[in-house]
């Protein structure tokens, strides 16, 4: 009977970590979601700027050219409906790459749910976590050590989805081809999300079967 009162803090802080492990589950498929995300829209940016660079030969080919080279103005309007159906392909191109930006915000919106929750059973566990939740047990990664992987993890996606809507922003009005070329290098950067640290990020996940280690 004395073994009760711990045997239930046993199974409590088993289903308190099981929680966590759902949380890093979820943040595991976000990650995926997210990286099916950024192959979509980086092709599709490329396409923009590809779509551009041809604009002058597209212009220049709608243009008749007698034998001798010099150039017959035939039609300055089907020139200019060709280069406007370039555009309208272009404008079609930016409104999915929009779409796709959805899906970032929507994967951010995850994250962010994921951390609050942590926080949140963090402040509701009773008794309170020891050493402000720093404590480990055995293979186990602190508490702290959970609830602040995915607080960063959310916050890295923040701020990396914010620069993707600035870069697709700018480039839907760009005129510039090189201009294109640099945004398209920093959407595929994805300078907010280190590689290395959202790995380290996703180590901290609990492992199951605690007691079975710890008697080992």
């Amino acid at each position: 009977a004395a073994r009760r009162p711990l045997a239930a803090a046993r199974e409590s802080m088993e289903t308190f970590l099981n929680a966590f492990r759902d949380a890093y589950g979820a943040l595991a498929r976000c990650r995926a979601r997210w990286d099916d995300a950024q192959g979509a829209s980086v092709a599709l940016l490329g396409t923009a700027v590809n779509a551009f660079e041809r604009l002058p030969a597209i212009h220049d080919a709608a243009r008749a050219r007698a034998v001798d080279g010099s150039e017959i103005l035939i039609d300055d309007a089907f020139a200019s409906r060709v280069v406007e159906a370039q555009y309208a392909a272009l404008d079609r191109v930016f409104a999915r790459l929009r779409e796709e930006c959805a899906r970032f915000d929507a994967l951010t919106r995850e994250l962010e749910r994921a951390k609050t929750d942590a926080w949140t059973r963090t402040r509701n566990l009773k008794p309170p976590p020891k050493r402000a939740g720093g404590e480990r047990s055995g293979p186990q990664p602190s508490i702290a050590d959970c609830v602040l992987g995915l607080e960063e993890a959310w916050r890295m996606h923040k701020d990396e989805c914010a620069l993707k809507r600035e870069i697709v922003k700018r480039a839907s009005t760009c005129e510039d081809a090189e201009e294109l070329k640099m945004l398209l290098r920093l959407f595929s950067a994805q300078p907010n999300l280190d590689p290395e640290e959202l790995r380290l990020i996703a180590d901290r996940v609990p492992v199951k079967n605690v007691e079975a280690d710890t008697r080992a």
